[in-house]
């Protein structure tokens, strides 16, 4: 009989190829967003997360969820999810997925009476089956009822039945190998990949340099349950790229930046125009040119979440007002000229003078600011280039802030970028303001300070080990080239 967790319906997932770190906090966040109950196979949590790859690794897992509408709700939203099924009988081999089959649910048992139009599609994972190896292993089904009570149809049927196969990658020789477990379901729900295409920044009218790819950008507005009526800031908004996959989810959105040229757009392309372009220019507030480091807000907890890609020194580092050295110089020694007190409104090609905005005050900042700004129950969802070195001890921490989530990117075999998710859980007060920057964690040697310098320093050693010219010589705008998004070959 179907196995019961606390009156849930199991279903079978099956999660898409890429992120592997990121399927079940996105699964978790859009649950927990709906105040859905969610259980999950705690034993296929390594098998479902681990490197794509390796011989553990498996895209399925068993869930279990309310009902139908349930699955609805979270494939409507998850782009690592591929499809939703409903189980019906699983097995090590087929003798025991008959058996399965046999006991299982009156309500499938139902289905496989009533008649209905029907295919098969055999679903392999670790290997491919040719035309003919699938029609003997759908032959290997001969005890299922519905041969003798529904009718094929391979165009238009009204179920979609799936012999699902899951072997495993990295055998020796896959055609030998056995299947891990065997299971038959019925598909009823798909993932959200067309979201993946129709955000695709290749497609919109403005992009930059730094622009997140549509996928990573939805993972995020997901792990922040960005949903209609919420209002949700990126201090570091750039392109806009993180603002428009919350918005296609219905949030309000806000953003701002203190680089003006990037919000300002060129050739009148901007993100107000990407708005445009998907029809949502109604779900962008605005834009306000702003200094992290000193925001403009008053300080009330009106925002339901924030979403940033901050800036950390490999492609544009941070920046924050303030004078540079040899302006201080110039003062100190009274040799500087004397310069209009010029306001920004009223000279829209004036440029700040900015200095340069260390990582751990960045981070520092950020945290502090949510903790003044979100709501109770509001997320912090935001991203930390890092390298191989990274520990747990690195991630800045703040009293008012629990960790909820952080899936790692593998980029390389030195570089990573994670994605953290934090969860408001106590009331800002005043007296928290007057913490060190060391009390809020990110203790011990930073695997994420000096990230510019390190990269540098790797692709030397890449050069140097091909007999390259050095890019110690390289001037600045090959410099500004780099980007994590465009990881060195290593040697």
């Amino acid at each position: 009989m179907e196995s019961v967790c606390d009156g849930l319906t199991p279903y079978l997932v099956r999660f898409r190829t890429q992120h592997p770190l990121f399927r079940i906090p996105e699964l978790e966040s859009i649950a927990d967003m709906f105040d859905l109950s969610l259980k999950y196979d705690q034993e296929k949590v390594n098998a479902v997360s681990a490197p794509l790859g390796s011989r553990d690794q498996s895209p399925f897992m068993k869930v279990w969820l309310p009902n139908r509408e349930a699955v609805t709700k979270i494939a409507e939203r998850a782009v690592g999810l591929q499809t939703f099924y409903e189980l019906i009988g699983s097995g090590t081999t087929f003798e025991e997925l008959e058996v399965s089959i046999a006991s299982c649910h009156p309500r499938h048992q139902a289905r496989l009476l009533d008649g209905t139009t029907f295919k098969i599609l055999v679903e392999p994972f670790g290997r491919k089956f040719t035309p003919e190896e699938q029609k003997d292993l759908i032959g290997t089904l001969f005890f299922l009822p519905l041969w003798d009570t529904a009718k094929v149809s391979l165009s238009n049927p009204e179920r979609c039945y799936h012999l699902i196969l899951d072997i495993g990658v990295g055998h020796p020789d896959s055609r030998a190998a056995v299947p891990r477990r065997i299971y038959f379901a019925e598909s009823i729900a798909e993932g959200s990949l067309p979201l993946i295409d129709k955000f695709d920044v290749k497609k919109r009218d403005y992009i930059g340099t730094t622009s997140m790819d549509s996928e990573l950008s939805l993972f995020v507005a997901n792990q922040a349950q960005a949903r209609p009526g919420d209002l949700v800031y990126d201090p570091f908004a750039g392109t806009g790229s993180l603002l428009l996959t919350a918005s296609h989810f219905g949030a309000m959105t806000l953003g701002g930046d203190i680089d003006q040229r990037v919000l300002q757009g060129k050739d009148a392309n901007n993100v107000f125009s990407n708005f445009a372009q998907h029809h949502m220019s109604d779900r962008l507030l605005g834009l306000v040119v702003s200094d992290s480091a000193r925001p403009p807000w008053r300080t009330a907890p009106v925002i339901d979440a924030i979403v940033t890609d901050p800036p950390y020194g490999v492609r544009a580092g941070a920046r924050k007002v303030g004078k540079k050295r040899k302006t201080l110089v110039k003062e100190a020694q009274g040799t500087a000229k004397p310069k209009p007190n010029v306001r920004a409104w009223e000279d829209p090609t004036h440029i700040t003078q900015c200095v340069a905005y260390e990582v751990n005050e960045v981070l520092h900042d950020l945290l502090a600011f949510a903790a003044r700004m979100l709501r109770l129950g509001g997320r912090l969802v935001y991203w930390l280039p890092t390298t191989n070195d990274y520990c747990d001890e690195n991630l800045p921490k703040h009293p008012c802030l629990t960790l909820v989530a952080n899936s790692e990117q593998p980029l390389t075999m030195r570089w990573r970028r994670r994605l953290i998710t934090m969860k408001k859980t106590r009331e800002w007060d005043r007296s928290l303001d007057t913490l060190a920057p060391e009390e809020y964690g990110q203790q011990g040697s930073l695997a994420h300070e000096n990230l510019a310098a390190k990269w540098m320093k790797d692709v030397s050693r890449s050069a140097q080990s091909r007999g390259a010219e050095s890019p110690q010589t390289l001037s600045e705008p090959d410099v500004g080239k780099l980007s994590l998004d465009e990881p060195p070959n290593l040697p």
